[in-house]
């Protein structure tokens, strides 16, 4: 494997890994594992995504006490280092909670007092009552990932599904749960000119003429079919009532950075979604106890909501949130 030119990229870029190899596995090879991770800088087919891993690995090469590459490779990685995405630009709310003693390495758990009885809630459920508590949302529920998916398989289902011409091969059996170039680079080649139009049309139109396309699939498509649309989590009411709350624009925006990359962009969403149907207010929100840090998919996705003006923030929970000096502690 270290011979080879030619990496494929996965869930981190393969040149990330490639570099932890010489790294990891090899004496004295800092120099190589610079060189790796600026060729992959230089290259035009690595994506802003996949450099924004390489960025991570730049900074960890850059300020390492031992083994640290020669000189001029530090102040080529430094440059880069520094665009990399950091945790301290996304808007964040600490909550000061004592988390309850527990003998395994399981996730953190919290007492929270009802009016006649004291239950343990994990630090999403928490949160979600936290943010009810304070008065700007109405509702809100733990889905990660699941409301974007569904969202998105509703308004593109003809496009996901289409038997397209010239393309073979992508659906091989009447069970499967995706066409097989889903998860690949090709799902978008294949489709782009339906894809574009799509989200022009999405962009044009006003959230009020998506959603009956979007409740057309919803009661049409039977519930025992395999596809990314989450009927045992969530339903149509709250999905209408989200869509109606991020509008047409925000949701075309949302849908195409997973029509560009649905393999990689599927997964990293934040924990929580909070919305308020009376006042259209929208949050999406990571949650984090004193230990826990981002991945730097959760990153990308939240600078991705934030610069195109959707409402998304840290939860720090816990009594150290503010120990980290990666955290914004400014909100």
């Amino acid at each position: 494997m270290v011979s080879q030119d030619v990496v494929f990229f996965a869930e981190e870029t393969g040149l990330v890994r490639y570099c932890i190899v010489y790294d990891k596995r090899l004496n004295n090879a800092d120099r190589r594992s610079a060189e790796i991770v600026l060729e992959g800088f230089s290259k035009l087919d690595v994506r802003d995504y996949e450099k924004d891993c390489l960025r991570v690995r730049a900074r960890m090469l850059t300020n390492r006490v031992t083994n640290k590459p020669v000189d001029s490779l530090v102040i080529a990685l430094t440059g880069h280092a520094l665009q990399e995405p950091v945790e301290k630009d996304i808007k964040a709310t600490h909550i000061n909670k004592q988390a309850m003693e527990t003998f395994d390495k399981g996730k953190k758990k919290f007492h929270c007092r009802l009016p006649d009885s004291t239950i343990v809630m994990e630090a999403e459920e928490y949160c979600r009552r936290y943010y009810i508590e304070q008065g700007e949302y109405t509702h809100g529920e733990h889905w990660e990932g699941s409301i974007i998916t569904t969202i998105f398989t509703l308004l593109f289902w003809d496009i996901i599904y289409a038997e397209l011409r010239g393309v073979r091969g992508i659906f091989i059996t009447p069970y499967q749960k995706y066409p097989l170039d889903l998860f690949t680079e090709s799902f978008y080649w294949n489709r782009q000119c339906l894809i574009e139009d799509r989200l022009n049309n999405m962009e044009k139109s006003s959230v009020e003429d998506l959603i009956p396309s979007m409740k057309k699939v919803w009661d049409t498509r039977p519930e025992c079919e395999l596809s990314d649309i989450q009927r045992k989590k969530m339903n149509w009411d709250k999905i209408e009532a989200i869509s109606k709350c991020l509008g047409n624009r925000s949701l075309a925006i949302i849908c195409r950075r997973l029509a560009l990359d649905y393999r990689y962009n599927h997964s990293g969403f934040p924990d929580l979604t909070m919305w308020n149907p009376l006042t259209k207010q929208i949050s999406f929100v990571e949650v984090k106890t004193d230990s826990d840090k981002p991945s730097i998919k959760q990153i990308q996705w939240m600078r991705y909501l934030q610069c195109n003006n959707i409402n998304t923030e840290f939860c720090y929970i816990g009594t150290n949130t503010t120990k980290s000096k990666a955290r914004n502690v400014n909100n």
